[in-house]
């Protein structure tokens, strides 16, 4: 009788060691479960959205949707924030998540993601007179200033005159500020001349975004006389364009 009543003490507490055993494991799937029907609200294309869309433009072609926590990429976006400034390197598709590896700095990028839109890239020969002693940088603002004769045949009618109020400069040389490479000019990324033997050397070419009526000023103006930049001060609007001045305007 004794041997018989430990052998259904032991089974009943081998069934209450399984039913525990057994509710904890149902209770871990319940849980893993719950935590896959989880949703998390990520930023979704409504569109196909193409490369090189920038983060400015993506308002209008996305939306916010709730995806189950399982099915949402590592380094989606839950906002467009994070990528503000930067361009889409590849093209999106209608209900895609976008995410941050989806994006990059528009400099970065390539210069022609740097190009606001309706505008065009123009290059300018610069040097330490023409260009601000080599210290414009990518991203500043400067005012396109041309000098040349009204008379090619008169030397007393030389003017000079305001073409572009204020023009943001895309590049320096080779570089857009962005990178650190050496650039043709003897400069690198990050910066717009190169330190050599103690001074900096002016990158021979300066480029500006320009509308294209004045690309055809500018371009008009490199052809028949000399071009300058002056540049302005941050946040300046720039200045107000003139009726331009000769020489018996100089000193009035």
């Amino acid at each position: 009788m004794r041997s018989k009543a430990i052998i259904v003490v032991a089974a009943v507490l081998l069934g209450v060691a399984a039913a525990l055993l057994a509710g904890r494991y149902l209770e871990g799937v319940r849980r893993r479960a719950a935590a896959g029907t989880a949703k998390v609200e990520v930023v979704v294309a409504k569109e196909d959205i193409p490369k090189g869309t920038s983060a400015a433009d993506l308002a209008a072609k996305t939306e916010r949707a709730e995806i189950p926590r399982e099915y949402v990429a590592a380094d989606a976006l839950t906002s467009l924030r994070p990528v503000d400034g930067q361009v889409l390197m590849t093209p999106v598709g209608k209900g895609e998540q976008l995410t941050t590896s989806r994006f990059q700095v528009a400099a970065t990028a390539g210069l022609s993601f740097a190009v606001p839109k309706g505008m065009v890239a123009v290059s300018m020969g610069s040097d330490e007179v023409h260009g601000v002693a080599g210290l414009v940088k990518p991203g500043d603002s400067v005012v396109v200033v041309a000098s040349m004769k009204t008379n090619a045949n008169d030397e007393n009618s030389w003017e000079s005159r305001v073409l572009v109020p204020a023009a943001k400069v895309l590049a320096c040389g080779s570089s857009t500020g962005a990178g650190s490479s050496q650039g043709k000019d003897g400069q690198g990324g990050g910066g717009v001349g190169a330190q050599s033997g103690g001074g900096t050397k002016a990158p021979s070419t300066v480029t500006v975004a320009l509308s294209p009526e004045d690309m055809q000023r500018v371009i008009l103006a490199q052809e028949v006389g000399r071009v300058w930049l002056a540049l302005l001060p941050p946040n300046e609007q720039g200045a107000t364009e003139s009726t331009g001045m000769n020489r018996g305007d100089m000193f009035r």
